[in-house]
């Protein structure tokens, strides 16, 4: 198989229905059924969906081989189970859909995956490569900043921490300007084996903390001046904390099409009839008011509510709060918090994804479409 295919499928027959939406989408993709998968399958550019049985066909690069800009992983299943999800999360899954799912609902968990504009650098991991000194408890180590993105970035070094340890990332003057930059983290996981030239050698997750604003406009400069494909993709030079922070008051899209409803297709967490939380987006900021629709069950409308933008946890995502929520909605969200989320996001801890649902970002009254 080409190590060009951005797309890869690989089930015994159970993807039919996410093949018919990749085709609906015009996109290059591949797939690979039953007898004709084996051990040695290359990693595509952009996303790998497959079934629980197939999430050890891909093979690692050769040696000597650059590593590939990292891809979303979606695994679909019919029933799961705690010792799958934590393997899932160990193996850098990134979603875990549940059937049935709400058609709808998974053509935006593709939308969203697929979407590379400026406004998903915040999820992007760029390579860096650089020497960077981090530490906690008054002990020093070191190592190679291998990626870094606006969340948190992959350490390689030759010590193990557990996951959950508080450490402070100093970034030397060499990468960040003045005096280096000291930013506070988590260790999210722990692997090894990683690095096919080095077996041994360690990769440390980190998830980044109480992002500041200084943090925040220096990551955002540096991710921009990696990622040099993408800085002229938005025509917008002014993209400063300081200006996203000014109040927008409604949210608004001068052309809505598909081509960016990626960028309308959220992951909501922590919901409840008084609101919920979302990843964080950069065309949104405090006291923003915009309409959602908010997917179920696979046999049930959306619940569209009109919510405003109320906190602003940084790295963590933003807070809604519904607005003029009728008992018909609320009754239909309390039914959708007591059942398991039929798109559940794996980045995070297992009561975190757990309160996982999709929600799309609709266009108002009078807007294109």
């Amino acid at each position: 198989m080409s190590a060009n295919t951005s797309i890869l499928l690989l089930d015994d027959g159970e993807l039919e229905d996410i093949e018919h939406l990749l085709q609906d989408l015009g996109t290059d993709y591949r797939r690979l059924r039953g007898s004709v998968i084996d051990s040695a399958v290359d990693a595509p550019r952009q996303l790998f969906i497959c079934t629980p049985r197939h999430t050890d066909a891909l093979q690692a690069p050769t040696r000597g081989r650059q590593r590939p800009r990292p891809f979303v992983r979606i695994v679909v299943v019919d029933e799961d189970s705690p010792t799958l999800r934590g393997k899932l999360r160990r193996k850098g899954f990134d979603f875990l859909v549940r059937r049935p799912v709400h058609p709808t609902a998974l053509r935006l968990l593709l939308l969203r995956a697929l979407y590379r504009g400026p406004e998903r650098r915040r999820d992007d991991r760029m390579p860096v490569g650089v020497d960077v000194e981090y530490g906690f408890d008054d002990q020093a180590f070191y190592a190679v900043l291998a990626e870094l993105s606006l969340k948190g970035c992959r350490l390689l070094g030759d010590t193990r921490h557990k996951p959950g340890t508080k450490l402070e990332l100093q970034l030397p003057e060499s990468v960040a300007s003045g005096d280096g930059l000291r930013i506070e983290g988590r260790v999210v996981r722990v692997t090894t084996g990683e690095n096919w030239d080095s077996p041994d050698e360690i990769s440390i997750a980190v998830a980044f903390d109480n992002v500041d604003a200084q943090a925040e406009r220096w990551l955002n400069t540096f991710m921009s001046e990696l990622d040099v494909g993408g800085r002229s993709e938005s025509g917008n030079e002014d993209d400063s904390p300081e200006r996203r922070s000014s109040s927008r008051q409604v949210y608004r899209e001068l052309v809505l099409t598909e081509g960016n409803a990626g960028n309308r297709a959220l992951m909501g967490r922590d919901i409840s009839t008084g609101g919920m939380r979302i990843e964080p987006h950069p065309c949104l900021s405090m006291g923003d008011s915009l309409r959602i629709a908010i997917y179920g069950e696979a046999n049930s409308d959306p619940v569209v509510v009109d919510a405003s933008v109320a906190r602003d946890d940084g790295p963590r995502g933003l807070g809604l709060v519904f607005e003029g929520l009728s008992s018909n909605a609320a009754e239909q969200l309390e039914k959708l918090v007591s059942r398991l989320p039929s798109v559940e996001s794996l980045n995070r801890g297992e009561e975190d994804g757990m309160g996982s649902v999709i929600t799309e970002i609709l266009p108002r009254l009078g807007e294109e479409n």
